[in-house]
Formats: C-alpha cells, structure tokens, sequence
C-alpha cells in the first residue's frame, strides 16, 4: 500500500494518482462530489464512513484517534505533562455525575432519515439530563440539537472513583475513631467494675472482722 500527495493536497491509498482529496483503492473505497468519504461502501452517510474494521498506530499498541483540538477521544494518545499549561485539577464530580442516568432507547430513524441511524437498540446518556447537571460536557450543534462530549466521560469517572475513594477513607477513619473511643470506654468501664469489685472485697473482710457471725460472712 502506498502513500501519495498531489499538489493539490490530495491523498492516494493504494493508488499514486487521487481523484479527489481522499481516494482508497483495493478497499473499497470511493469519493463522492458531495466530499463524503466511504471505505467498503459506495454511500457514505458523513464526511468519513468505513464498513469494516479500523486500525491505527504504527507499531505495537500505539495509535490514537483524536478529537478536533488534538485531545484523545480512544487509544494510546500523548499526555505528556511537558506539553500542557494551565493544569489544573477537576475537583469533585461524584454528587454530579451520580445524578446522570444511563438509558437504553432507539433513535427516531424515520423521523431523521438524514442522520442515518441504525434501527436497534442503543445504549448511553441523555443529553438534556447531562446538560443540566454537567454541562460543559455537552455542546448545541448550528441545528440546535445537543451533542455530549462522550470522550470526557472516563476522565469524569475516574474522579468519581477518586472522590468514592476519599469518602470511603473519611469513613475508615471515623468507623477506627469510633471503635477506638469504643474499646477505651470499655476498659475504662472494665476498671471501674474491678475497682468496685475490690471496694466490695475490702468492705466485707472489715463487716466480717466486726460481725463474724453474719450470714454473709459463713463460708
């Protein structure tokens, strides 16, 4: 498989003469005059469809899909702390993100035929309900409709993990606090009782010094 580019700012796969900016030979591929791009199929529904499997990376388990800005959406992407600024940390997100909901639905495929969404039954998020308690999460396309920022979500629930975490370790130390306090009532009770005990063995040697013929002083 080969790499070109033309002049123009065309790119060839399996092919050194392009026909349009993206074309892919061997595979399928095909370039509509509408600027869609489809691989294993003649009918790409958005700017880049593939039918099939994708694989990225040069070697071994590199390789990362980003989003627009650079950042990860999957895969083994740079984060190296010498190429960012301005870091700081997320805070707290576990009371937020606990009041989102995961949903099954279906799409309303015959009323949007032109998003060409599949017929069966999805899994995820609703982005109202993101909106309202997460919004940065979410962004309102030109159409009006909202999109969420699904790439996000992991980093969110690993601080959710880490804010469990801290709840969790504040739990320990109040539940070791209270059963230190516990044991030290305990034993504090325990020599009481075995002061008391001793009292009580003092006054009946002198009773019984005094009355030996009491009741409680025959063996």
């Amino acid at each position: 498989m080969t790499l070109s580019f033309e002049f123009e700012v065309h790119v060839g796969i399996g092919t050194t003469a392009p026909a349009g900016k993206l074309d892919v030979e061997g595979s399928g591929g095909v370039i509509l005059n509408a600027g869609n791009v489809g691989i294993g199929t003649t009918v790409p529904a958005v700017a880049l469809q593939v039918v099939g499997d994708i694989r990225v990376g040069t070697s071994g388990t590199n390789g990362c899909v980003q989003q627009f800005a650079g950042t990860a959406l999957t895969g083994t992407c740079s984060s190296d702390e010498r190429l960012k600024t301005d870091i700081k940390p997320l805070g707290r997100v576990l009371d937020r993100l606990t009041l989102i909901e995961p949903a099954t639905y279906r799409w309303r495929v015959d009323e949007f035929p032109g998003r060409h969404y599949g017929p069966g039954l999805q899994l995820g998020v609703i982005a109202q309900q993101v909106q309202k308690h997460m919004p940065e999460l979410v962004e309102q396309g030109a159409d009006g409709f909202l999109s969420v920022h699904f790439g996000d979500l992991p980093i969110y629930l690993l601080e959710g993990l880490r804010d469990l975490k801290t709840e969790k370790d504040a739990d320990v130390v109040q539940l070791k606090a209270r059963a230190d306090h516990a044991e030290a009532e305990s034993a504090s009770l325990k020599a009481r009782a075995d002061r008391a005990e001793a009292e009580s063995a003092q006054l009946k040697a002198f009773l019984c010094g005094q009355f030996p013929s009491a009741p409680m002083c025959q063996p």
